[in-house]
């Protein structure tokens, strides 16, 4: 890495480069569920859609974009005020060289100075060189989530990563984790997620009900975000636990740990 690169906040007249890298990587199937390219529309509908938290980043060298990275929002409800998701994605030609380390290291500052504690990252689980590039970076993982993707042919896992910043707790913050609809919803439309489904109920014959739908709309992987005393509900239906998010909500009781669960139909 010779030449001096540069970081910085994306701007919409980068959509399409953007775009363009990520294809790369979409093309290549072996690390995003996207399975069809995308656009410079897509990448604006996001950035108009952006928070004041979240955005695209950029690296460059001259003015050639090496890669970029994104933070979003993990869930828009207040409970995950605090929690972040990020990704970064290079050229193909532009790996192995350093950049990925410097442009991480840039997005995790961005999401201290955002004011979120607790990230998260999805990676496939077949992609261990992403899955040690992360760690590197203090991620661990939480667990696997177990044929949730369908890509390329055949169903494919995906490893849940953390990483919880050590600062302190926000003052006078008072959020609900169990503030999300409860109900079947999909978890993508699209892409190798279509197969998978998630769900959040507060009674177990409301659980039964949703999991007896999953079924019959042909849903392979169901996944819930429980808090810990919800957890024995989920299994009595069948879930299982895949790991625990720790302190991924904030209340007035401080940071709570959620249960990650999946039921494989």
């Amino acid at each position: 890495m010779n030449q001096t690169t540069v970081i910085r906040a994306a701007t919409v007249a980068d959509a399409g480069i953007i775009a363009d890298i990520y294809n790369e990587s979409i093309r290549a199937v072996d690390s995003t569920m996207i399975d069809q390219p995308i656009d410079s529309e897509e990448i604006l509908e996001q950035m108009k859609a952006f928070s004041e938290k979240e955005g695209y980043f950029v690296m460059e060298r001259g003015e050639y974009m090496v890669g970029w990275g994104v933070i979003k929002r993990f869930g828009k409800g207040s409970a995950y005020e605090y929690t972040g998701e990020t990704s970064v994605f290079l050229r193909r030609s532009e790996t192995g060289k350093g950049y990925g380390t410097r442009l991480k290291s840039y997005v995790l500052d961005q999401c201290k100075a955002f004011g979120y504690h607790h990230l998260t990252a999805r990676v496939w689980a077949s992609n261990s060189v992403s899955i040690e590039y992360n760690k590197r970076f203090g991620y661990e993982v939480v667990g696997i989530q177990k044929e949730i993707g369908f890509m390329g042919g055949e169903w494919q896992d995906i490893a849940l990563l953390q990483l919880v910043f050590n600062e302190p707790s926000p003052e006078g913050a008072e959020f609900n984790v169990q503030g999300a609809a409860v109900g079947l919803r999909p978890y993508s439309n699209r892409g190798g997620y279509r197969f998978a489904a998630e769900v959040c109920a507060s009674e177990k014959e409301e659980l039964k009900g949703s999991m007896k739908k999953a079924e019959e709309e042909g849903y392979h992987h169901v996944l819930a975000w429980a808090k810990m005393d919800e957890v024995e509900m989920y299994e009595s239906v069948g879930f299982e636990v895949v790991g625990i998010q720790r302190e991924v909500y904030f209340d007035r009781d401080g940071w709570g740990d959620v249960a990650v669960m999946q039921y494989v139909v």
